[in-house]
């Protein structure tokens, strides 16, 4: 008569003192998990300085981002009303400006998500002032307002322009 036995190997068997304890062999057969767990990817920054923006549209898109006059471009700064008390972004009708909450971090998720559900085609800027934009490139940036010159009409800003 044979006996077969069917998924247990039937090499040599270890003598009583080889025997690894049952906590030695669950964690062999259920290794914990390793304290190095890897970390989710940071996005890839497409470019990020300062710009200003002007009458003329910003291509945020184009590194560093470029004056399109008109074309193309993703946002332009103007006068608000009554002239001089205000400067205004103007977001292209194929791009997305929303404004961020004091303290909110921003991250290409975050702009997009929040450019979906509260998109605006102006925004009163003043020194401070942080929005995303999502450009007509379908980029997400982040924008932070450094100073206006109302007499110019322009605004210097801080940006991070991320790949999509």
């Amino acid at each position: 008569m044979y006996t077969i036995f069917v998924g247990t190997s039937l090499g040599e068997r270890e003598s009583e003192d080889e025997q690894q304890p049952p906590e030695a062999v669950a964690s062999a057969q259920n290794p914990e998990p390793s304290a190095t767990q890897p970390s989710p990817s940071k996005p890839n920054v497409r470019w990020s300085g300062e710009f200003v923006a002007v009458y003329e549209r910003t291509d945020m898109d184009s590194v560093p981002p470029s004056r399109t006059y008109y074309d193309g471009g993703d946002l332009n700064a103007s006068w608000g009303r009554p002239k001089g008390s205000t400067v205004i972004a103007y977001f292209a009708h194929d791009a997305q400006g929303v404004k961020l909450d004091p303290g909110m971090k921003a991250s290409p998720d975050v702009c997009v998500a929040r450019a979906a559900t509260h998109a605006v085609e102006t925004l009163n800027v003043e020194a401070g002032t942080r929005f995303c934009l999502v450009t007509n490139g379908g980029r997400s940036a982040v924008v932070e307002v450094k100073s206006v010159d109302l007499a110019g009409d322009e605004f210097t800003a801080q940006a991070t322009v991320w790949e999509k």
